[in-house]
């Protein structure tokens, strides 16, 4: 099994309350290595010219954040000027590297993978694919260049292994403290919201605000509660959350960390997700997303209706409900407000320790040298 020195994640989103894959895999992976969390640098500004040198802090899970600045402003640039740019930064990167093999592990087709600017003996690369980058700049060549291109999905994994030379599928994972519970704090929880569902998400463009509005007018002794930062959106769709955000059972709490979370999904009667309804279906026949937020309402036993599919089959129907319209979706939670929705607590403790984040960053760390179930290895090395 591969063991590198150090390892390097590169994330479009940066460090915050609000966790995605990539963080999860960050903070589960400082168990075991040095980790670099690496986003893309903020909004430029003037005092950016004279920055030489990135800027490292460490969280308390010990992941090391590496924060860095443009000394040039991108949007305007191009040719050599933007090369040089990116040439800069990898500078800044490499001095932060330690001597002996690092892991390049990028969530995002990254320029510096892409142009080899982070190169060096011993040296490898793994793509992680968790969400449809097949339209973004550099999809197909991180993909040919990276030593491992990982898949979430059975889609992903048939598309990116006829380009890739090792691809091997590895599904969402969750953390062994993602399971643990706090009875004092989901009863203290209940007390505070009463009989509530909760959302947990970007609250963003994607979002389905109407069919939420839906929920609290039907079921106005519910409360429904929003977990998650407010992003901007279109005038329209403004006004849609503007109206849910101002209902009596309608709460929002804002971005929170995953620690301040599980209490509160564990005291719900359902977790939602709240998309435009999918076609529902047990493989995906497309590149689509695979929602996180599923797993992260499972390991603290709260139910699941989502407007989109999990591609989660042995949980089908016993603890994720798959919606088909809008009063079908009201219709499950009103269900759960009443206790009825199905949830098979063993059936759903089986799934998520087959999906341990221990276990997937060894299939991880394996399929490496293209020798893990379910890889394909057809050519030489990202060195």
């Amino acid at each position: 099994m591969y063991r590198p020195n150090a390892i390097f994640i590169f994330s479009l989103e940066p460090w915050g309350d609000m966790w995605y894959s990539k963080h999860r895999y960050a903070a589960h992976l400082a168990t075991r290595f040095p980790v670099h969390f690496v986003s893309v640098p903020d909004r430029w500004r003037w005092t950016d010219l004279f920055s030489l040198r990135a800027n490292v802090r460490t969280t308390r899970e010990g992941v090391h954040v590496v924060e860095y600045r443009n000394n040039l402003p991108m949007r305007p640039l191009w040719g050599l000027l933007a090369g040089l740019q990116h040439r800069i930064n990898a500078w800044k990167l490499r001095r932060l590297m330690p001597a002996g093999p690092v892991l390049l592990w990028s969530f995002h087709p990254a320029y510096a993978l892409l142009r080899h600017l982070l190169k060096r003996p011993g040296t490898r690369c793994i793509y992680h694919v968790v969400d449809p980058y097949q339209s973004l700049p550099g999809d197909v060549a991180l993909s040919r260049r990276a030593d491992l291109v990982v898949a979430i999905n059975t889609w992903f994994h048939d598309y990116y292994r006829n380009i890739s030379r090792n691809c091997i599928l590895i599904p969402h994972g969750v953390g062994e403290q993602d399971r643990r519970t706090d009875p004092a704090a989901i009863a203290a929880d209940r007390d505070r919201f009463g009989t509530y569902v909760v959302v947990a998400a970007s609250l963003n463009h994607c979002t389905n605000y109407a069919l939420l509005q839906r929920i609290a007018d039907r079921y106005p002794h519910l409360r429904v509660v929003l977990i998650g930062e407010l992003f901007a959106v279109p005038p329209a769709t403004l006004i849609v959350r503007e109206r849910l955000l101002s209902m009596p059972n309608v709460v929002h709490l804002g971005a929170l960390d995953p620690g301040a979370m599980r209490s509160i999904i564990g005291g719900a009667r359902a977790g939602l997700v709240t998309y435009e309804f999918h076609p529902t279906q047990s493989k995906p026949t497309t590149g689509t997303r695979t929602p996180l937020k599923v797993l992260t309402y499972l390991a603290q036993q709260c139910p699941v209706i989502s407007t989109i599919n999990s591609f989660i089959p042995e949980l089908d129907g016993i603890a994720v409900h798959k919606a088909e319209d809008e009063e079908h979706f009201i219709r499950l939670a009103g269900e759960a407000v009443e206790g009825m929705l199905p949830f098979d607590g063993p059936a759903v403790e089986h799934y998520l320790d087959s999906v341990a984040y221990d276990k997937l960053i060894d299939r991880i760390l394996t399929g490496l040298d293209g020798s893990g179930p379910g890889t394909t290895n057809t050519g030489t090395p990202w060195n």
